[in-house]
């Protein structure tokens, strides 16, 4: 019973080392976050000028409160975007970064909920749009002063099945289309009408965002389903092969992480696990090295680092060689956790809003920043523009703190 509320919480072998290879799949100023896990959508931050030392007398610039929910933020020309949940309406907000926090627009639409209020996903900011997903399914397109392009839901309009603590994935823009883990192996919607591009069937979908990546030179998607991991060719949505992943409640929540060329590492919550999966879908290796609950892992240099444990229980964050599987540190973050890398400091947040930071190594974290920043239940990793850090906790406080370098 207790892991069944705690999901309900929400929801190669031969080329293993080097960077992941980045997808730039929505346009912005250089500092700015506009998507999911950042520009590239790997939870890697191109910014330099942070102070990652800090101790309790950090605190926050402002914070407010946008309604429950488990959406993080995008962040663009100065203006943050991110989603909530209240008096049985879902919406999409915007708020001025420099100016407290002010709101200058939200666009609300009323909605049923899943068990623990609120969207899961984050907003997508591409060129001047805004693509945002609901909880229910409702998937919108808005200009950037928030006025409706078009607008659909996945159930029904689409006859998509929802999942049982409803659709999680962020959008991410490919091209003309715009793609979502929705049906059985992910759905693509014309980005300028909403139109179907393609879809895989009406399946649940699982719970981790689409991640973009290159596989034999050519385009691909990885889409973690509810049972299986799917690479798919984002043209047209076919299904190359698969891979069988099945989790408890079929929470697959954390994104997959492109390693080396063409390889996938999953890991997923309930003790089940993690695993480098190949170019042709086969497992190369598999452990318990790292069971992650909902926090998706990050790739720097031969190295991941992610996150081991449920959402309610010890979690700790830890550091794997992606050739082999094996740890290499691990350090006790509280009762969940998310994190975000620049290419050589590490940023977590742990469930009730402390905020750590620290040298990024294969050997050790030792924090050398450390203040309690946020409130509530913090799942999602922190956002990083222009020297700020956002921290959202589902019960719809967004904090904005200052992390430039003095």
């Amino acid at each position: 019973m207790r892991n069944t509320v705690i999901a309900a919480m929400i929801v190669l072998a031969a080329a293993v080392g080097g960077l992941c290879q980045s997808w730039p799949t929505a346009s912005a100023p250089a500092g700015d976050w506009p998507q999911w896990r950042g520009p590239q959508r790997n939870g890697i931050s191109a910014q330099k000028d942070w102070n990652s030392q800090f101790g309790q007398e950090l605190k926050p610039l402002w914070s407010v409160n946008v309604g429950a929910g488990f959406s993080s933020v995008a962040v663009v020309g100065g203006r943050a975007y991110t989603m909530g949940y209240k008096d049985a309406q879902e919406r999409i907000v915007c708020l001025q970064v420099d100016n407290k926090g002010q709101q200058v627009w939200q666009y609300p639409y009323k909605c049923g909920k899943v068990q623990y209020d609120g969207p899961r996903a984050t907003p997508t900011v591409e060129g001047n749009r805004v693509y945002a997903l609901g909880a229910m399914g409702d998937i919108t397109c808005l200009d950037l002063e928030g006025k409706k392009i078009w607008a659909k839901n996945l159930k029904t309009d689409l006859g998509l099945t929802l999942p049982n603590w409803g659709f999680a994935g962020s959008p991410v823009v490919h091209g003309k289309n715009l793609i979502l883990n929705a049906g059985k192996a992910g759905l693509a919607l014309d980005k300028a009408t909403g139109n179907v591009a393609w879809q895989t069937g009406k399946d649940a979908a699982g719970y981790a965002s689409p991640v973009l990546f290159k596989q034999g030179g050519k385009d691909a998607l990885a889409v973690f389903g509810a049972k299986a991991l799917y690479v798919v060719d984002p043209a047209n949505g076919q299904v190359l092969h698969s891979t069988p992943w099945a989790t408890d409640y079929d929470v697959n929540a954390p994104d997959p992480l492109p390693v080396g060329a063409g390889g996938l590492f999953i890991t997923s919550g309930y003790g089940r696990g993690c695993a480098l999966v190949d170019p042709s879908g086969k497992i190369a290796w598999e452990n318990k090295n790292m069971s992650a609950h909902f926090s998706s892992p990050v790739l720097v240099g031969d190295y991941i680092y992610g996150v081991d444990g449920n959402a309610g229980s010890k979690n700790s964050v830890v550091c794997l060689e992606a050739k082999t599987g094996q740890k290499t540190w691990s350090y006790p973050a509280g009762n969940m956790a998310g994190l975000i890398v620049d290419d050589n400091r590490l940023l977590v947040n742990t469930d009730g809003g402390l905020l750590l930071a620290g040298p990024l190594s294969p050997q050790e974290f030792k924090p050398t920043g450390s203040a309690k920043v946020g409130t509530g239940n913090i799942w999602s990793p922190p956002a990083l523009a222009e020297g700020k850090a956002f921290l959202r906790g589902q019960n719809g406080d967004l904090v904005c703190v200052d992390l430039k370098a003095k």
